[in-house]
């Protein structure tokens, strides 16, 4: 059987070439459109769980004959591929939370080098199972809210203790502005910067180490995007809702920022949609991208008792109309022994009338 993170990028892919005014034989058309999606579980939330218990249930003959193929975080890539009539370069990413940006500057490079005229990228994530559930439960960092349970991711307030799993997925359609124009085809946004850094070089608190990586991938964002960081006009952040990430990410703002962080609105729809891993980042890019088309930013929820650490502007609990020209998109990953990645977008208004 196909796994959910595989149901979930098929029906995001197909939504993403409909709104882009393309046929879903996308690759009769587009011989060189090119794909790639990401993950972090793949199906190990369901193909895979579902099969160890059929397996310590001593019953191989119940397990999937396809669960291995199934499994794999490319699984939902190659279903895409083939509903999509797609033979252009394709390809599999898996970096954590900053998964859903990285495909965004992968399909961005495919263009931008001559080797496709457009990209079908996105992300998809479904870790929500008993396993998973308790491995996150282990390591400290699921929300230990007791009150509503909507209220429970809160980033930036100071009650906040953890993040909350969610399962999601998202697609979005690059191409240079001339295709989409000739088409007549909506254009949310222009790709202009992307920065990515480690931490594993970096020395320092956990706490000092985040405000480090994160102010060089923003930096970096803004160097190939010709951008000073003063000209950024919003900020959709990571926001987990944890305490020291919270905290570390606001500290980076200011440092990058300077003295504009503080007149520069910043919000995170973690509030609303939880922490889908690898889709969190392609929803926050999509988000961010219906903020520059309608010119109103998606608010912070649950943002209720702020935190002295947490002073800047968060869009507290109501959208907000607002004048945006240039966004920043960020996204954090974790890895192996903690020391994770950071990666920036600069977004900006098409330059050109649509």
């Amino acid at each position: 059987s196909v796994g959910r993170f595989t149901h979930l990028a098929v029906a995001a892919s197909i939504l993403a070439v409909r709104d882009a005014y393309l046929p879903e034989d996308l690759g009769t058309a587009h011989r060189t459109a090119a794909l790639c999606l990401g993950t972090s579980v793949g199906g190990s939330a369901d193909i895979g769980e579902r099969n160890v218990r059929r397996f310590f249930a001593k019953d191989p003959f119940r397990l999937d004959p396809l669960g291995m193929l199934e499994l794999s975080g490319h699984a939902a890539t190659s279903h895409v591929s083939q509903l999509l009539k797609l033979t252009g370069p394709t390809t599999t990413l898996a970096s954590g939370c900053t998964t859903g940006l990285d495909v965004v500057d992968w399909g961005y490079l495919q263009i931008a080098d001559g080797r496709s005229d457009m990209a079908v990228v996105g992300a998809s994530e479904v870790p929500v199972s008993e396993f998973i559930f308790a491995l996150f439960a282990a390591g400290g960092f699921l929300s230990t809210w007791s009150g509503p349970p909507s209220a429970s991711s809160r980033p930036y307030d100071r009650l906040r203790s953890g993040l909350v799993l969610a399962e999601a997925a998202g697609a979005l359609i690059l191409e240079e502005f001339e295709h989409a124009q000739h088409r007549h085809a909506p254009i949310y946004a222009e790709v202009t910067g992307h920065g990515s850094a480690s931490e594993g070089g970096l020395a320092g608190s956990r706490r000092t180490v985040y405000t480090q990586g994160l102010e060089i991938a923003i930096k970096a964002a803004c160097q190939a995007a010709h951008v000073r960081p003063s000209r950024i006009d919003y900020v959709n952040a990571h926001g987990n809702s944890t305490k020291d990430d919270d905290a570390a990410e606001t500290q980076a703002y200011k440092n990058v920022l300077g003295e504009s962080a503080f007149n520069v609105p910043v919000s995170s729809i973690k509030s609303s949609i939880g922490q889908p891993l690898s889709a969190s980042g392609v929803l926050q890019v999509a988000a961010t991208a219906l903020s520059l088309r309608n010119q109103l930013l998606p608010p912070t929820l649950n943002l209720d008792y702020p935190d002295p650490e947490c002073n800047l502007d968060y869009v507290p609990n109501r959208a907000r109309a607002a004048r945006v020209r240039t966004a920043l998109v960020h996204a954090h990953s974790l890895g192996g022994r903690v020391p994770g990645t950071h990666t920036a977008l600069i977004l900006s208004n098409p330059t050109r009338d649509n």
